[in-house]
């Protein structure tokens, strides 16, 4: 089994006389990797969360556990504080439930990653990201840094993009579809420019896919390629039209239009547990999540640095 996880680039920064600095990444990864608690599984991060009660900041912890820590990596746990309803002799009662996900980081001054596992059930991602910059922040209040972490963006054509998604994951492409309910205006009354450009749209889409043909199948990867112009033409009219097109995968779920690549990799369970177990160690080759950083590093942030050059190649040529 494999689980997908969200990537970021973390960093730190302050402010002196108005201008940004930054920590260099050696100086990041040691101010961040000495916050990581010393008793491994038996005290954690003290993560916390904010929220408005009757007009006040409530604040409240989240029960985590740093579940290993070597070799410049750590997976830390992560809970969500919910509640769920058991019934007992006929009456339903509300316990605590404390589902957790995998937050990982890696320490090593050329990559400075974290990589958050994507179980929406249990937490989203953005959610995860806020607790760990609200918890890292307040520990670095007193020397003046601040936690940041962003995503990788790199430019791709939505086709590509389901051609990387369907290999990485080794998945199936089942269906595109248009999304209407995407209308934001659908609320408010709409001016007869919009009607009539709602209406070329959808004559658009007749006249090129046949009436009801607002979706694509795909039964497998033969027909997904024999879709490429028609999947181009689909992602190229909705985006110019402000409408959402959505990608259906069987294993990595939906996926919307989007102009840049997801930050997002799958990591196999057992790759997982062996670094958690630190069953490598008389590996010569070393442990398959160090592999896997290295791989996103070389994906993401490598990619991006080889785009600006060709951007900036491109601009001197015109010169």
């Amino acid at each position: 089994m494999t689980s997908k996880y969200i990537i970021y680039n973390y960093y730190l920064h302050r402010y002196s006389g108005g201008k940004e600095e930054r920590a260099s990444a050696e100086k990041c990864v040691e101010i961040i990797e000495r916050l990581m608690p010393d008793d491994q599984k038996e005290n954690g991060l003290k993560i916390i969360s904010t929220k408005k009660k009757g007009g006040e900041q409530e604040i409240s912890k989240h029960g985590n556990r740093l579940e290993q820590h070597f070799r410049k990596m750590a997976c830390l746990l992560v809970e969500a504080n919910k509640t769920k309803t058991i019934t007992i002799d006929y009456k339903n009662h509300e316990e605590e439930h404390n589902p957790f996900i995998h937050v990982l980081f890696d320490f090593n001054s050329e990559h400075c990653l974290i990589a958050i596992e994507r179980k929406e059930s249990v937490m989203k991602v953005e959610k995860a990201v806020e607790l760990l910059k609200l918890t890292f922040n307040t520990m670095l209040r007193d020397n003046g840094w601040q936690f940041e972490c962003e995503q990788p963006k790199i430019p791709m054509n939505f086709w590509e993009i389901l051609i990387i998604i369907r290999n990485r994951f080794e998945d199936r492409l089942k269906k595109v579809s248009l999304v209407f309910d995407n209308d934001k205006s659908k609320n408010s009354k709409k001016t007869k420019a919009e009607e009539e450009k709602k209406l070329k749209f959808v004559d658009e889409l007749i006249s090129h896919f046949g009436k009801g043909g607002f979706f694509l199948e795909c039964a497998d990867d033969k027909q997904m390629e024999a879709y490429k112009d028609d999947i181009i033409y689909f992602s190229t009219l909705c985006a110019e039209n402000d409408y959402q097109l959505v990608a259906e995968f069987s294993k990595f779920g939906a996926l919307y239009h989007t102009d840049f690549f997801p930050a997002i990799m799958p990591l196999g369970n057992d790759a997982l547990e062996e670094f958690l177990g630190r069953r490598a160690e008389t590996n010569m080759s070393g442990y398959k999540i160090e592999k896997w950083f290295n791989n996103i590093y070389v994906s993401f942030f490598q990619q991006e640095i080889v785009y600006e050059d060709e951007q900036r190649r491109g601009r001197m040529d015109k010169i």
